[in-house]
């Protein structure tokens, strides 16, 4: 029985090289910057009682706060204390051990005084 021969296959042509273009970047669809506080409770001590830790990471300050207990939570003593600074907050999130805040006040320091 004789052997059929199959037509040898041809090789994928290859696509041409895709080059990025010097300086460019995508465009990303209106996204807005915001400051972020990280929120936690830290319990009472021997020596004080519950307090409230504001972090600012943007400016690298933090504030500690007394628990106020007419609030419901930490996110509501941080709030309260942010707003009589005359920091308007935007939003915020949850993490697993503290909250996340945002404002898009970059001038008033967690630190100034009321």
């Amino acid at each position: 029985m004789p052997i059929k021969k199959t037509p040898a296959r041809k090789a994928p042509a290859k696509k041409p090289a895709r080059r990025a273009m010097a300086g460019t970047a995508p465009a990303l669809p209106n996204v807005s910057n915001y400051r972020i506080f990280e929120i936690k409770f830290i319990g009472p001590s021997y020596s004080a009682g519950s307090r409230v830790k504001i972090n600012d990471l943007r400016f690298q300050e933090s504030k500690m706060i007394p628990y106020m207990h007419e609030y419901n939570n930490t996110f509501e003593v941080a709030q309260a204390y942010l707003r009589s600074l005359g920091i308007k907050l935007d939003g915020k999130g949850e993490g697993k051990d503290s909250y996340i805040a945002f404002t898009k006040n970059f001038e008033t320091s967690i630190k100034a005084k009321k």
